[in-house]
């Protein structure tokens, strides 16, 4: 076949990008703006409303009307009740027809080669998501940082590197051709070298996933657990099932204001500080992801069998708790019995 065919049959895969929102009416104009000026394509854009009390609604409905010659499919989830970030993380899988997925704060924005860039690290790695820098901003569109100490620093080892390329059609990508000359680092980690529970990548507007990694991520139940910060719980299991690839430059502006969930106001220095509002309220140490996940396998057994094979879904569970000792590891009897028979429980306690 000539590559001129090869260029006519190949296609970009579709890319799904949920906006999940509770009450940031005041910000959606820039987040959609920013979705509307990707230089990749196709995408599909979902906004999830959890049920807000402000304009937010009325602002997405506008710029809709506004942006109807778009070639970006637009469309709108109305919550009738306010149910958090895991559940509209689980509505956007299940509504989602993308190849890759991304879930975007509605208060943030991402730069007009976010996907691109993405996109590109994840034909190179293979990893089940890529998580990029973050620049910080605040309501006033002021920029207090552009290398964030939420994301993942640079080390100089053990990276890769290319050249970001044009993705405006497909032929420009066969053919090598570049668009500027940024040199994209970025490095691979796996459950191996990064263990399970922990959090290595930047908050949750700054991530692609490939969506069949995930798939069964939409058996987990305990939504109200997870109401915030259930991007750690959801990017540990995206890790456990196909490892994931920091890249190393800021593609995501993430704001700081003092209505956002989890970081607010100016940064002070570089230590990272913490809204006291929301530690009073979550739970996202380990323990928690853990618990969580295997219960979450306990009720999609047959699916993660079906899709993994019985050997790696035994790996999958023994990862999940390798590095626990046997006293910690009891905190999870009643779960692990039902994933493992009696003779793999009986190994890993002995």
């Amino acid at each position: 076949m000539s590559l001129n065919k090869i260029n006519s049959a190949l296609n970009l895969p579709l890319v799904s990008l949920v906006v999940t929102n509770y009450n940031y009416g005041k910000y959606m104009e820039d987040c959609l703006t920013s979705i509307l000026h990707q230089s990749y394509r196709p995408i599909e854009c979902i906004i999830i409303d959890d049920n807000s009390s402000d304009n937010s609604i009325d602002i997405a409905e506008k710029f809709l009307k506004e942006n109807t010659n778009t070639d970006i499919s637009f469309r709108i989830i109305k919550r009738d009740t306010n149910q958090g970030q895991l559940a509209g993380f689980i509505t956007g899988i299940k509504e989602s027809k993308g190849v890759f997925i991304g879930f975007i704060d509605a208060d943030d924005f991402i730069m007009p080669e976010f996907i691109n860039i993405h996109l590109q690290t994840h034909f190179r790695t293979n990893v089940a998501m890529t998580s990029s820098q973050q620049i910080e901003f605040d309501e006033y569109n002021q920029v207090h940082s552009l290398y964030s100490v939420a994301s993942p620093q640079i080390t100089g080892q053990g990276e890769g590197q290319f050249t970001a390329k044009e993705f405006n059609n497909l032929k420009a990508f066969l053919d090598n051709q570049i668009f500027f000359e940024e040199k994209i680092n970025y490095k691979v980690i796996n459950i191996d070298s990064h263990k399970f529970g922990g959090w290595y990548w930047s908050p949750t507007s700054n991530v692609i996933l490939r969506k069949k990694a995930i798939e069964n991520f939409i058996f987990a139940n305990n939504t109200d657990h997870w109401k915030y910060c259930a991007d750690k719980f959801l990017f540990n299991f995206a890790h456990l099932i196909g490892g994931s690839c920091i890249i190393y430059s800021p593609l995501t502006a993430y704001r700081r204001h003092y209505n956002n969930g989890f970081t607010s106001g100016a940064i002070a220095g570089n230590v990272q500080y913490f809204s006291q509002k929301i530690w009073e309220k979550i739970d996202v140490n380990n323990k928690a992801v853990i618990r969580d996940t295997l219960a979450l396998m306990v009720l999609g057994k047959n699916n993660f069998i079906n899709f993994l094979g019985k050997d790696a879904f035994t790996r999958m569970v023994k990862n999940i708790i390798k590095d626990l000792n046997k006293e910690k590891i009891g905190n999870y009897t009643e779960l692990i019995e039902q994933l493992l028979s009696q003779n793999e429980y009986e190994k890993i306690m002995n």
